[in-house]
């Protein structure tokens, strides 16, 4: 009888880790989703240096309150010097 208890006690936990296992993926999908949607990458403004991302809103560039950021410039390669790779040369 204990041996009954101790394996439907553990295929209980198993079928609870199981679905823990498959919300996370789930959410951290939707995250990667919508972290892709982030603009700044294909932002003029945005300089690929690590100490500053962005010229115009430094503070918000490349998180998720940049989604709706108002100075988006489709990525231009003639007028920003960082993306022709031409700085350090």
């Amino acid at each position: 009888m204990l041996a009954i208890l101790f394996i439907c006690t553990w295929v209980v936990m198993m079928f609870g880790f199981a679905y823990s296992v498959f919300l996370a993926f789930k959410e951290g999908k939707s995250q990667m989703q919508k972290l892709h949607r982030i603009p700044c990458y294909n932002c003029d403004f945005f300089t690929n240096n690590h100490r500053l991302k962005c010229t115009v809103h430094p503070t918000i560039a490349c998180t998720e309150e940049a989604l709706g950021c108002g100075d988006f410039e489709l990525k231009n390669p003639n007028h920003n010097i960082y993306s022709q790779g031409k700085l350090f040369r």
